[in-house]
């Protein structure tokens, strides 16, 4: 694909001259954004991991669980949540969570930091005098080089977090990055139950969620992590989009025409919001939606879920959980092929975990990538258990 046959159309104009400067380094920084994604595009073959074949599907289409502990076994992690905001590092050696819904649903506002080779949560405390975020549930958070980033949230029953925070992992302090006296970009960042990710260590992508007035959003965003600011990458074109929603997980792939994948998700249905089971994708460099047409075998509609890969290389991902129209969390697992547009049920082998929706899957390390780890939840809201239990899950 020819360079100049990307447009950037979404970019906003000014008329000032006092803010030229500052637009010529934020259009420079996002046509070199874009200039890398149609880079990666043409020239990095797709790795085709086993999830391509049915010969080696055969040998991977099984997850067996493993309890790693509760809060009767160990005393020094997290306490039960669901909703909470976590990132691992690109290595997959560390990972860092923070608030979200704690037991009599307390906000919470603790920050902790899970060592994967050690498989050990330790807390991080609070420095006297330095800035703390809010205690915050629904917040969004990615992990770009070594800052972990935490957008928007709620921090009360009738408020919803403008702010997006920085924590420096070296430093291990806080910081506010964005302009509150810029209503706008604070609007934007105002959301709750919406998804983010970092793509290239250079920039965040942030799609959906819901605003204190109960408005649902299906704008994609891009925020630099120059300038500080969000863009609107708007859809060209008279195809169809996907409807607002929010508890709906994004994912980002480089090798799917740089697009990202939204199953499922809460969406508006006549008075009320109800759980779907559609899926789209987006790609950032046609700027179009795409919904993927439902087939035979296909997961039940759900919000909340989990989306975890083997590799940001790789040609699937995989959800688990969730909440279904039932109202209660579920603890199947699925994946989706990205080049055959498929989805395949991954059975679950012995014991397997409490059903549940806003909880943590993530990647236990690099040279173990058909290995995860599992936290947290919530199992519903017809019976209902906030959880605080940790999982190793394997793929067979």
């Amino acid at each position: 694909m020819a360079i100049s046959a990307l447009s950037l159309s979404f970019l906003p104009s000014s008329s000032s001259s006092s803010f030229k400067h500052h637009h010529q380094h934020r259009y420079l920084f996002i046509i070199i954004i874009f200039i890398i994604i149609i880079i990666k595009t043409i020239m990095v073959e797709p790795v085709l991991t086993s999830y391509t074949s049915s010969s080696q599907q055969q040998q991977q289409d099984y997850m067996g669980w493993k309890l790693e502990f509760n809060s009767t076994s160990l005393a020094s992690g997290p306490s039960a949540r669901f909703d909470f905001a976590f990132a691992s590092t690109p290595d997959r050696s560390l990972t860092m969570l923070y608030g979200g819904t704690g037991n009599k649903f307390v906000t919470l506002s603790d920050l902790w930091m899970f060592d994967h080779q050690e498989s050990t949560w330790t807390q991080i405390e609070r420095k006297e005098g330095k800035a703390w975020p809010p205690a915050l549930k629904d917040a969004s958070a990615v992990m770009c080089g070594k800052h972990f980033y935490v957008i928007g949230g709620k921090s009360g029953k009738t408020s919803v977090n403008g702010q997006i925070w920085k924590f420096d992992l070296s430093l291990r302090e806080w910081i506010v990055v964005n302009n509150d006296s810029n209503e706008e970009q604070v609007k934007i960042a105002s959301k709750f139950g919406h998804f983010t990710t970092c793509v290239d260590n250079s920039y965040i992508l942030m799609f959906g969620g819901s605003d204190v007035n109960d408005n649902f959003y299906n704008q994609v965003y891009v925020f630099s992590l120059i300038n500080y600011q969000f863009t609107e990458i708007k859809p060209v074109g008279n195809s169809p989009v996907i409807s607002p929603r929010m508890y709906a997980p994004i994912l980002y792939s480089a090798m799917s025409h740089s697009s990202i994948y939204v199953f499922g998700g809460y969406v508006k249905s006549g008075n009320g919001s109800v759980n779907t089971d559609d899926m789209w994708k987006f790609s950032l460099i046609t700027k179009e939606w795409t919904q993927i047409n439902k087939q035979q075998v296909w997961p039940p509609a759900r919000s909340g879920q989990s989306i975890f890969q083997t590799s940001t290389s790789s040609s699937a991902f995989f959800i688990f959980g969730g909440e279904a129209l039932s109202s209660q969390g579920m603890n199947d697992v699925w994946y989706f092929d990205m080049i055959l547009e498929q989805w395949h049920v991954v059975k679950s082998l012995n014991v397997v975990p409490t059903g549940r929706l806003g909880s943590m899957v993530i990647q236990r390390s690099l040279s173990a990538p058909n290995q995860f780890i599992l936290f947290g939840g919530v199992t519903g809201w017809q019976v209902t258990k906030i959880l605080d239990d940790m999982w190793s899950g394997y793929l067979l």
